[in-house]
């Protein structure tokens, strides 16, 4: 029975990673993203954003950089934002700051 529930738990998370992308979508691909603090000074920040970790675990393998900048991207377009402030990116995940800047 423990054999079951560990293959059924399984192939669930591989199913709900399957269904996430990491393409930017819409506006996303106009997302600035940078590492520099003076570039979101007197921009109106919007909220934190971090990747989530479904595509590690359904891949099995530590996502690359430019993946977790893609979510990142993504999740600033979706709170309105053009700018993300990274303040963490390595191969297990990343986060950062959303920025509206004019």
């Amino acid at each position: 029975m423990k054999g079951r529930a560990t293959r059924a738990m399984f192939a669930l998370v591989f199913l709900a990673a399957a269904c996430v992308t990491t393409t930017p979508q819409g506006d996303a691909r106009a997302v600035r993203v940078t590492t520099n603090p003076d570039v979101v000074r007197g921009c109106t920040f919007l909220g934190n954003v971090e990747t989530g970790m479904w595509g590690t675990i359904a891949g099995g393998n530590q996502r690359s950089s430019w993946a977790n900048e893609r979510w990142l991207r993504q999740d600033t377009e979706r709170l309105g934002g053009n700018v993300v402030y990274v303040t963490s990116n390595d191969r297990t995940g990343a986060s950062g700051e959303a920025y509206s800047c004019p």
